[in-house]
């Protein structure tokens, strides 16, 4: 496996690269994604896309995901990103896309004083 990630003054962009055979002889297994990043004012903006394919498991994958995270308050993040993923099996192929929300605590959002 691989991976590099570069920062520039205006933009991020990183890639990673697996490639495995499950512990088997002909388990082959290979993964990539690559991602860009940038700041637009204090909100982070970010583009990323994977695939994956399974020999052993016969299923392939891939992913596109867009999203959006800022810091609202001292230890509190908000992001969102809308998601579009494929899992192709030998059966049939399955999907889904929409939004997802993620909220993180920071230890200093919430301090706790003794009396």
């Amino acid at each position: 496996s691989a991976g590099a990630n570069a920062e520039f003054d205006r933009f991020e962009i990183g890639g990673s690269w697996l490639r495995s055979n499950n512990g088997f002889q002909n388990g082959d297994y290979g993964a990539w994604e690559i991602g860009v990043a940038t700041y637009i004012g204090e909100t982070e903006i970010s583009l990323n896309y994977g695939e994956a394919d399974d020999d052993l498991a016969v299923i392939r994958g891939e992913g596109f995901s867009v999203a959006a995270r800022r810091e609202v308050a001292d230890g509190l993040e908000i992001a969102v990103a809308y998601q579009d993923e494929m899992l192709d099996t030998a059966a049939q192929e399955y999907g889904g896309r929409g939004l997802v929300v993620e909220i993180t605590l920071g230890s200093d959002f919430l301090e706790m004083t003794a009396n």
